[in-house]
């Protein structure tokens, strides 16, 4: 194209003494190099801001499906820095900073993983908390999730220790929304502001022999939104959401079959849907990319 400019201009504006362009000549092409290479420059960041996006989005759906599995096998992150006993009847285990080796915390159970993002104050991360939960209550095997009284093991009341874990959300990533599916086979509307996955209790094994309670060995999972439908993405401190982990022990675990997240590009004018859970099975992580910002 500046060739053809050039040799238009040359055309028109020779001169016999061979002076060459003139000024404006010269501004003219120094204008349409600008141009050109301006661009240029947006083209090569347009499409490595798209390439950055796909990245990011597919290195998180990796790592929300590394937590659901790690929940499936009960791989839980013991730093021996802490102890746990139960509650007694009809309360929650009792956490205490204490150097404890594994597998010394034998009043409680491993219960799963809860993971919160849009965190108000820290927008470009997300947290994942270990639950635990009472391993029995009057001394039989816990059976269901209001007698195993879950608690995350975080900074909570008189308890400083924490095992949480943090995690960046990479190349500009925000969090945009976060809805679950209220009853069976709904569509996602009722806002979280986060979700946890945990282990199934059954009393009974695929064979039908009895587990008494947590069956050992993979570990069936369900979903959970985390609050009570008042509290959208992006609202909610990480204390205050350690609260609705804690402070009513089941009850802010709403049982769902599938939530809905939403990230928004930091850098193009898309946003990335993950569905996790759905038909049935609390495993799955789905990924689509879409144009636009979450709504």
């Amino acid at each position: 194209m500046l060739a053809v400019i050039l040799t238009i201009m040359k055309k028109g504006g020779y001169r016999s003494d061979g002076a060459g362009f003139t000024i404006v000549e010269t501004l003219i092409v120094m204008a349409v190099t600008g141009f050109m290479f301006l661009a240029a420059v947006l083209l090569i960041s347009g499409r490595t801001g798209k390439t950055q996006f796909m990245t990011a989005t597919n290195d998180l759906k990796e790592q929300i499906q590394q937590t659901i599995n790690e929940t499936t096998t009960g791989y839980f992150p013991n730093s021996g820095t802490f102890k746990c006993v139960s509650g007694g009847m009809g309360m929650q285990p009792v956490l205490s900073v204490a150097t404890q080796s594994q597998g010394t915390n034998g009043d409680c159970i491993f219960l799963g993983k809860a993971v919160q993002f849009g965190i108000n104050g820290d927008p470009d991360s997300y947290l994942t908390y270990s639950i635990a939960g009472n391993r029995q209550q009057a001394g039989a095997e816990v059976t269901s999730l209001t007698q195993a009284n879950p608690i995350a093991v975080a900074k909570y009341g008189a308890f400083t220790g924490d095992i949480t874990i943090k995690q960046g959300l990479e190349n500009g990533l925000k969090a945009g929304t976060m809805k679950y599916a209220a009853s069976a086979g709904a569509t996602p509307t009722v806002d979280t502001t986060g979700f946890a996955v945990l282990t199934t209790f059954a009393t009974t094994t695929a064979s039908g022999s009895d587990c008494s309670g947590v069956c050992s060995g993979s570990q069936g999972l369900t979903l959970y939104a985390i609050g009570t439908g008042s509290t959208p993405l992006n609202s909610q401190a990480k204390d205050g959401f350690v609260t609705l982990l804690n402070v009513a022990g089941a009850a802010n675990y709403k049982p769902t079959d599938q939530v809905k997240l939403c990230l928004n590009s930091g850098t193009t004018k898309q946003s990335a849907v993950y569905t996790i859970g759905g038909t049935g099975n609390a495993q799955s992580v789905d990924l689509q990319i879409q144009n636009g910002v979450c709504t």
